[in-house]
């Protein structure tokens, strides 16, 4: 026996291609290290499609070669390139059930229009009724369909990939089809994966550069794990969005030159570098952002850059929010908010007093940087006002009780003071029509509307990723940047293909609820609308409505040729000069008109003022023993009035 190991497994020959074998590994794998042709990356170890992966971002690698890497990618995922809806009668190959010709019982076979009728062997497993009598073999190009629309769910319902090892799946699938072997987590997590990523890179590609009038969305935020990240996406009118890119800029400068470089290599990244088909940037407006609106615009000076209108609204919001006196009323908020959710037992009497005046909904929380969740919080506790004021009027509440715990102090105090309810009326006043404009369920969504069929908003971009939810979650927020942008991708584009499915079933693409932008008309009875604009004809103030002459009134025109301009020219220079004259010839008075300065000199010469010493003549009665027209005693009058003795 010779002591010589068979060599491995010849290279794909797409890396034979396009990187050259450097040295083995030092282990038993067989594997070598390969370096790219196209660029100077450090040599990387020819496994699980490394070098593929590699050529699909190298930035030396021409555009073709980087679709040849894709293409790869996706043969070595499933048997070939999928074209087409996912969704609907064409996305799974046509199959007809026929029974083998046979002398013995009637046994199932699958003919399958893509593949020959060939059986396959599958797995031992251990052997039971439903193996016996009911299984017949699953071709191999209908079982790789499966693993790919498997890892499609497993993506879109934001499951993570350990789902595959789940022992109650494992059954209900083998009570379904017992020759169907789950693929497992690495499976879906490495080939499958990378052969999707692939698919969807390059459909999007085709479908962005097919588009045009395009708007670039470019915005930043701060994920669960403190990762500085920015979405670069693309978005049209009455198209679904294209996520270009996913950055990662921690470590780095949040300057505008950096931005600029970003978003240039996520155009570069969808094989768009030369931006021809995008018209407008939309990005929040910040100073940096400014700044990086503009130095954008000097290498792409088509494009016209706006700000967005929703980080507008949040920005007025937020500093409403922020006011001095309004924040120590949303602080008095979530003194109260907190204390009844924290507390079993006033929570339940809060419960038990709500349901006995009807109030249907609980008191909410509030979640950071979510104005509306602000202002649920402030509905919800103005809907409690009533229980709230009967369960702070409690003796138990305001004292300790048999050793129980009252109502905490502060609540109280803000519970009892009538101003507190008043600026929370005013903050809702105030704020709900902004934080409903953001959300589009206020007329001001006419405006919202409007301002978005002319560009998009940027912070569609956050709401884009923050809607993967799961992805995004606490639990799985330790996903690498890179494997997040491409779930990212996946989902968006799983969501496309559903979206597109609906509109052709003329389903409704979004869930139906109370906010107007799910209705059919966005916020106003568009038939009375209509019937308004029809029929409504406005007559202007101060004109009459014409009426038959039959009272025998000249109504022919009197005015001769020029006469007109005549007057009209001397209406207009009495205009004139009566402008010219002043309307308050004198409006602030001198002091002398005010004050009598001939008195001030009498008062400083020491001359005594005898206005007081006048005599005056009054009234008086018949029966006084004055004479009419007389001097008037004052000792006399009070005298008789019993004042003086």
């Amino acid at each position: 026996m010779s002591g010589k190991t068979k060599p491995g497994r010849p290279a794909d020959r797409i890396v034979e291609d396009h990187f050259t074998r450097v040295a083995a590994v030092q282990n038993q794998s067989k594997r070598h290290f390969f370096a790219c042709k196209h660029c100077d990356v450090i040599p990387m170890e020819g496994r699980d499609q490394r070098p593929a992966i590699h050529l699909t971002k190298c930035v030396g690698a021409t555009p073709e070669i980087r679709q040849e890497a894709h293409l790869h990618l996706v043969r070595k995922g499933f048997a070939s390139v999928q074209t087409g809806p996912l969704l609907g009668p064409g996305s799974t190959p046509s199959t007809q059930v026929t029974p083998a010709v046979d002398s013995g019982p009637t046994i199932l076979t699958l003919s399958l229009s893509q593949t020959a009728n060939t059986a396959v062997v599958t797995k031992k497993r251990k052997a039971n009724n439903l193996d016996n009598y009911v299984d017949h073999p699953l071709p191999e190009s209908l079982k790789e369909l499966a693993d790919i629309k498997l890892f499609r769910f497993v993506v879109h319902s934001n499951s993570a990939f350990r789902i595959s090892e789940n022992p109650y799946l494992k059954e209900w699938i083998n009570t379904l089809r017992p020759s169907y072997e789950i693929p497992s987590r690495y499976v879906l997590s490495n080939r499958l994966m990378q052969a999707e990523v692939s698919r969807v890179k390059l459909e999007e590609i085709a479908r962005v550069q097919a588009q045009t009038r395009q708007t670039i969305l470019f915005d930043g935020w701060e994920d669960k794990m403190r990762r500085s990240l920015y979405g670069t996406v693309s978005a049209g009118m009455g198209e679904f969005p294209t996520v270009l890119a996913l950055t990662d800029m921690s470590g780095n400068r949040g300057s505008a030159d950096n931005y600029v470089t970003t978003v240039k290599d996520a155009l570069a990244n969808m094989e768009i570098a030369d931006a021809k088909n995008m018209i407008a940037l939309t990005t929040d407006n910040p100073t940096v952002m400014r700044s990086f609106r503009t130095k954008f615009q000097l290498s792409y000076p088509w494009i016209l850059t706006f700000t967005c209108f929703l980080h507008l609204l949040n920005t007025a919001i937020g500093k409403i929010v922020v006011f001095p006196e309004m924040k120590i009323y949303i602080s008095g908020m979530a003194t109260v908010v907190s204390f009844f959710n924290s507390s079993h037992y006033w929570g339940g009497q809060l419960a038990i007093e709500a349901k006995a005046l009807k109030v249907g909904r609980s008191l909410k929380s509030r979640t950071e940087s979510r104005w509306y969740s602000l202002i649920l919080q402030a509905l919800s506790v103005i809907a409690h006002r009533a229980s709230l004021l009967r369960i702070c009027s409690r003796d138990d509440a305001q004292r300790r009780t048999n050793g129980n715990t009252p109502v905490s102090a502060a609540v109280i105090k803000w519970v009892m003071d009538i101003t507190f309810w008043d600026r929370l009326e005013q903050l809702v006043r105030v704020c709900k029509p902004l934080v409903d404009a953001v959300g589009t369920a206020h007329p001001l969504t006419t405006l919202a509307i409007t301002l978005f069929s002319v560009v998009p908003h940027s912070a569609n971009v956050e709401r884009l990723f923050s809607g993967l939810s799961g992805i995004q979650g606490v639990k799985r927020c330790n996903l690498s940047v890179p494997t997040f942008e491409a779930l990212g991708k996946l989902r968006n584009n799983y969501a496309f293909h559903l979206h597109q499915s609906r509109v052709a079933q003329g389903l409704p693409v979004r869930r139906q609820h109370a906010h107007m932008h799910t209705r059919t008309h966005p916020g106003i009875d568009t038939s009375l609308a209509d019937e308004l604009e029809t029929n409504f004809t406005w007559q202007p103030p101060l004109v009459v409505e014409e009426v038959e002459n039959d009272v025998g009134v000249d109504t022919s025109d009197s005015w001769a040729d020029g006469e007109m301009e005549k007057e009209l020219a001397e209406w207009e220079k009495r205009l004139e000069d009566e402008a010219r004259v002043p309307l308050f010839p004198n409006p602030v008075p001198s002091p002398t008109e005010v004050y009598d300065f001939a008195e001030l000199v009498r008062i400083d010469a020491g001359v005594a003022n005898t206005h007081f010493d006048k005599d005056h003549s009054i009234h008086i009665d018949d029966d006084s023993d004055e004479e009419a027209g007389g001097p008037v005693d004052i000792e006399k009058l009070l005298a008789a009035r019993g004042i003086l003795s």
